[in-house]
């Protein structure tokens, strides 16, 4: 029997001690929100995880679900990284993860919330690297689904670096973007995102792993729906790398 269900009726720490407990071998799909995430299991053992950025990235993104469905595959192709005692270790400390996570929603309880430099006096404020690359990607208000996708970094260490940059008084929510239509949704799927050969769209630089690799999957014969079920992520986060690629040249403006 397959395992699977909701993650409001199973939380992830139920789901990952039954795989344990059973030492089952497969994969693991968590899907929430605009988010999805793959654990590869071994024997029960937790071996790799995919979805963001890196397998720690994913984990620890995996660990901010409190809601949406699991459904556990059992004998599927398993995967093991170069990083698994970081993810023992990411698990084992799950809950201060969590509390960050729950930190990180009190503020930003969606990620369409609208982000704005304030007009704090960044002179007097200590600023990190990390703090720095994210302000850098605020030159307009931005959606949070948006710095995702543009970050360098994985979803939950962006978040909590939006989080310090809010508490220092540097951003500020200014809004917050419409959801689209299902309707709206399936005929942007339908898009075959076609490339500007144009000699300024060749100069200018991709910024984010997700947005490169969704460039590089993008063959002009494509649908954008289909390059996102090859990258593993939701149809709304396409739109997001989209939107960013069209905005920076990369592809024509569709016609639809």
């Amino acid at each position: 029997m397959a395992l699977r269900g909701e993650i409001s009726d199973v939380p992830i720490d139920q789901i990952f001690a039954l795989i344990a407990g059973t030492k089952g071998t497969g994969l693991l799909h968590l899907d929430s929100d605009s988010f999805n995430v793959v654990i590869h299991f071994m024997e029960g053992n937790l071996i790799n995880a995919e979805g963001d950025k890196s397998p720690l990235s994913s984990l620890e993104l995996a660990l901010g679900f409190y809601e949406g469905s699991f459904e556990f595959d059992k004998g599927e192709d398993v995967k093991p990284c170069d990083s698994q005692e970081e993810l023992r270790k990411a698990y084992e400390n799950r809950e201060a993860i969590r509390a960050e996570w729950k930190k990180i929603r009190s503020v930003f309880p969606s990620n369409n919330l609208v982000i704005k430099l304030s007009d704090a006096n960044k002179e007097e404020i200590e600023i990190t690297g990390k703090e720095w690359k994210i302000i850098s990607l605020l030159k307009v208000p931005t959606s949070i689904n948006s710095l995702i996708s543009l970050s360098p970094f994985g979803v939950f260490e962006t978040l909590k670096v939006l989080l310090s940059l809010f508490d220092k008084g540097l951003i500020e929510i200014s809004g917050e973007t419409k959801e689209e239509s299902s309707e709206a949704d399936e005929s942007f799927a339908n898009i075959v995102p076609v490339r500007n050969l144009g000699y300024w769209a060749m100069k200018t630089p991709i910024e984010g792993i997700k947005a490169i690799e969704f460039y590089r999957r993008a063959d002009d014969k494509k649908t954008i729906k289909e390059i996102a079920k090859e990258m593993g992520i939701s149809l709304k986060e396409a739109k997001e790398i989209f939107d960013y690629l069209l905005k920076i040249d990369k592809f024509d403006k569709p016609k639809r």
